[in-house]
């Protein structure tokens, strides 16, 4: 009876490993982003106006004040290192300056970055989806750009990110972050 009983856990033990490991426990959680019935992003309802920094902190969000790292950057790091593994990853960023904060959401589903932004107003912004996040770093402009262009010139997405997209509201060729920062 013993022996029967023994036999039986160990049993569903090695099918419970074999569903966490092949099944839906090994996928990864990350989904893409929400939106609304109107196609709207509702990936920042949850956040108040008045969320702190130290409450984003406790949050996992890479938190910057006036564009500088003021915690853990592992949020970054995670995010760039998944992505670039071609792994579904998310981060939020809440950048403060002085008593207002803005929100970057920036999502890597089914290869392509999305990114959603969220002004000190409040006002939702979709920036279009993208293939790659690339490193304008190593021109010493410490900035990162989604394009669809791996082979970038940093200066002139800069100057296009700026430029391209404010006419007929069409897909800008090039997003610099709202933030500018090289944490990696």
């Amino acid at each position: 009876m013993k022996q029967r009983f023994f036999h039986a856990v160990c049993v569903l033990l090695t099918a419970a490993f074999f569903v966490c490991a092949f099944g839906s426990c090994a996928k990864d959680t990350v989904t893409a982003p929400t939106l609304d019935e109107d196609g709207k992003y509702t990936g920042f309802a949850s956040v108040s106006s008045d969320y702190t920094a130290e409450q984003a902190k406790k949050d996992g969000v890479l938190v910057l004040t006036d564009n500088k790292p003021t915690g853990d950057t592992k949020p970054w790091d995670s995010f760039v290192t998944k992505s670039h593994k071609g792994k579904n990853a998310f981060v939020r960023v809440a950048s403060y300056s002085g008593k207002t904060v803005e929100f970057d959401d920036l999502y890597f589903t089914d290869g392509k970055y999305r990114l959603f932004q969220r002004d000190k107003s409040g006002e939702v912004t979709d920036k279009g989806e993208y293939k790659y996040l690339v490193n304008a770093g190593e021109s010493g402009l410490n900035a990162y750009i989604l394009t669809d262009t791996p082979d970038v010139n940093a200066m002139q997405a800069i100057i296009q990110s700026y430029l391209s997209g404010k006419e007929n509201n069409k897909k800008a060729d090039y997003v610099l972050l709202g933030f500018t920062l090289h944490l990696g």
